[in-house]
């Protein structure tokens, strides 16, 4: 399981993974992945949507936030034992800037995920005002992704 705490003292949220109980998330137990802490000039990361994609794996879709408020989509390749195989270096989805601006300008925030057939479907707001669905097909989320070395 992901959970994402937001530290509000130190201004900053993360993704790191961890057994719970219910709605109980034992801190003791998580653990912080490096690869997934945010980089310089962002602010934040959190998870959105994960999708089972394989018997033994899992596809974790997450976003970056920089220090302008820009929000990323990126993906994560996970294993059943929650070890973490691969990630995507450039955003799977990015806000196309001055095309719209809503509440909140260059906001693409992934509500959820489905695969069907050899796509996956990816359901987000955008600048906090419209529902959007987005299409991409497995295969190019899957060719983006970098594998870490053992």
């Amino acid at each position: 399981m992901t959970v994402r705490p937001f530290f509000k003292d130190k201004g900053f949220g993360i993704i790191a993974i961890g057994p719970r109980e219910g709605a109980l998330v034992n801190f003791d137990e998580i653990e912080i992945l490096p690869e997934l802490l945010p980089l310089n000039g962002e602010e934040k990361v959190g998870g959105n949507a994960s999708l089972k994609i394989s018997a033994n794996e899992y596809l974790l879709l997450y976003h970056t936030v920089d220090k302008h408020g820009v929000y990323y989509t990126y993906s994560a390749l996970f294993d059943e034992n929650a070890e973490l195989l691969a990630l995507t270096r450039e955003p799977i989805i990015a806000p196309e800037i001055g095309v719209y601006s809503g509440r909140r300008p260059s906001t693409v925030f992934v509500c959820g995920a489905a695969i069907y057939g050899d796509f996956v479907f990816i359901s987000a707001g955008v600048d906090d005002e419209i529902a959007v669905i987005y299409e991409i097909e497995k295969q190019k989320i899957y060719d983006s992704l970098k594998f870490l070395s053992s």
